[in-house]
């Protein structure tokens, strides 16, 4: 097997955005309403994730798929933050997500276009590529749902790519795609609790629900399942051990993206071998303080070192 470079994060985008951040004083629907600013930048959940990992001083690479003038201003955004990139060009352009931030009622609103379907051929570039990036990757991180229409099974088989490569897999998704990677054994899931809930058909609204709920992807398969709740306690779980995390209050400005900084947290705090917990305590702490600032996914690393402390782990019984 070919030597791995250990600072190597592979983050696989295969719906990549250009994401407009427009801030209001007071935003009023079905009335015109005129913008304090606007910013404009690379987004999706793993081009977030990242965007966090760069800013902890870590080696990121995305790996995914980018189309028309949005997909070269998407790609031209990550290369000027010095993130390297092998994207493969789709015949259909890269989607544009806006949030509109009303500064008034402090609320966040996210308007998401799906991700268009990429070409069979596109499909078996990406595919190609991977091979060679995984053999000298630590990790892989699975971002966000792939788009409707996608082959059955491909995140299933990405996991499996990577496995096979020796590369550590952690996946934040959903419904079916994620169902059908369990299989493969990744080493950290992790979606909030209304995502756990449509996965996995069952009702969250108790800690024990909520438990039962992420055991059955722990049978499935998954080595750890953390499943978030906004400011409300993070779980953590193993087939051995059972976390509890409270997050630390923060002043938020945009929540969109912080759980992608706490993916990117953690899988930089396993790079740097701390343990599951420990990294979680990290990638929470990434979070918090990606959601005290405008851009999804960027942070004060400063802001991470205070808040890291303050984040709550309690080991509970199984």
């Amino acid at each position: 097997m070919p030597h791995k470079e250990p600072s190597r994060i592979l983050c696989l985008s295969v719906t990549p955005s250009l994401q407009r951040t427009i801030r209001f004083k007071s935003l009023h629907i079905g009335q015109v309403n005129r913008a304090n600013s606007v910013t404009v930048t690379a987004g999706g959940k793993s081009v977030n994730v990242a965007r966090t990992l760069k800013l902890l001083q870590e080696s990121p690479l995305v790996a995914g798929f980018a189309g028309g003038e949005t997909g070269d201003r998407m790609v031209s955004d990550l290369r000027e933050m010095g993130i390297e990139t092998d994207i493969v060009h789709t015949s259909q352009p890269t989607r544009i997500c806006t949030t509109l931030i009303d500064e008034q009622a402090a609320s966040v609103t996210e308007l998401v276009e799906e991700a268009p379907l990429p070409m069979r051929g596109e499909w078996s570039a990406l595919d190609e590529r991977l091979s060679v990036h995984l053999a000298n990757s630590d990790t892989m991180v699975v971002a966000g749902a792939p788009p409707p229409g996608s082959p059955e099974g491909v995140y299933a088989g990405f996991a499996r790519k990577a496995r096979e490569a020796g590369a550590k897999v952690l996946i934040d998704a959903r419904g079916a795609p994620l169902m059908e990677a369990l299989p493969c054994s990744p080493l950290l899931v992790k979606l909030n609790d209304h995502e756990l809930s449509a996965t996995s058909g069952k009702s969250v609204d108790t800690e024990e629900a909520l438990r039962g709920a992420m055991e059955i992807l722990v049978t499935r398969g998954a080595q750890w399942v953390l499943v978030t709740q906004g400011k409300q306690d993070a779980w953590l779980l193993s087939e051995t051990a059972a976390w509890r995390f409270t997050p630390p209050v923060v002043n938020v400005l945009n929540a969109i993206g912080s759980g992608d900084a706490t993916t990117a947290g953690i899988a930089a705090g396993l790079l740097r071998g701390r343990s599951m917990p420990d990294a979680v305590q990290l990638g929470i702490a990434c979070g918090s303080a990606s959601a005290t600032t405008l851009i999804p996914g960027d942070l004060d690393f400063d802001l991470v070192q205070e808040l890291l402390p303050k984040v709550q782990a309690t080991r509970t019984s199984i």
